[in-house]
């Protein structure tokens, strides 16, 4: 069996992300908790406390009982109900191996076990606290229960992995050449296979597109070079491939909401420190 190179190894490592968007605990009865056709990008973790409730995919029911813990993947559209109240700590989040790829769109809807009787308490412990080291303990906590509800379905992610290892010369090759001036038929030169092969397969393993990992590449590295650089609009522009200033504004504010500048306002304290 082939390997993975060690660069694209480390490469993983260092994008592998875990973003918690939101988490609480909530007690809801029926006269809120019923939401028909909901439909986001975020995945769901829910621990059961007290109550019942049911979320629905189609002809699919996952019934959520009291002592147990939730994982239901993003990307579908969904039911949330309960016949009397239900009481539970929750939170929305992202699991992604590389930019764009989450880890959970390989799981079957709705998994589920038994939590140990510790969990609530040591998640009561981090929840409200101010401490950056409360915060930190939550989040490793928190993704160490999903770990082990993914566990069992190792194998749902052959599929990807034999995606990164049959292109990792495509994903090393991106690593120092990743520009928006960059083609599909570009990208499927240097995996040295036709443009439609390369959609296909890259989609199948990977549930992107070719162009939407580009994308989502190019504004990592633009939020990094933001983030982490003393280079102006122009210079990021250029050293992304894009045609002009004013271009890769466009770009970056219709993907992240923000213009680069604000972004670098907002996001990078230490440019807020050198203007003060």
């Amino acid at each position: 069996m082939d390997t993975i190179d060690p660069t694209l190894k480390r490469s993983m490592m260092n994008n592998i992300r875990f973003q918690i968007f939101d988490y609480n605990y909530n007690s809801f009865d029926d006269s809120y908790w019923n939401f028909p056709a909901v439909n986001d990008s975020m995945n769901r973790l829910y621990v059961m406390m007290d109550g019942a409730g049911e979320v629905v995919y189609g002809k699919e029911i996952l019934q959520l009982q009291p002592g147990r813990i939730y994982l239901i993947p993003g990307g579908m559209t969904i039911d949330l109900k309960t016949n009397k109240y239900i009481e539970k700590f929750w939170a929305n989040f992202k699991l992604e191996l590389f930019p764009g790829m989450d880890y959970c769109r390989s799981l079957p809807f709705g998994i589920g076990r038994e939590y140990d009787s510790m969990l609530l308490k040591k998640i009561a412990e981090c929840y409200d606290k101010n401490d950056p080291f409360q915060m930190l303990k939550l989040h490793c906590l928190l993704l160490e229960e999903i770990l082990k509800l993914m566990q069992p379905y190792q194998k749902n992610y052959q599929e990807e992995m034999d995606v990164l290892l049959h292109y990792q010369s495509l994903f090393l090759w991106l690593e120092n050449n990743c520009r928006a001036d960059l083609t599909v038929e570009d990208l499927a030169r240097v995996a040295g296979v036709s443009a439609a092969t390369l959609q296909k397969g890259f989609r199948k393993g990977c549930g992107i597109s070719p162009k939407e990992y580009l994308k989502k590449r190019i504004m990592e590295k633009g939020k990094n070079l933001l983030g982490f650089s003393d280079f102006n609009i122009g210079q990021i522009a250029e050293e992304l491939g894009f045609s002009d200033a004013a271009y890769f504004s466009r770009y970056f504010k219709k993907d992240s909401g923000y213009s680069p500048l604000e972004y670098r306002k907002i996001f990078s304290p230490s440019r807020m420190n050198a203007m003060s």
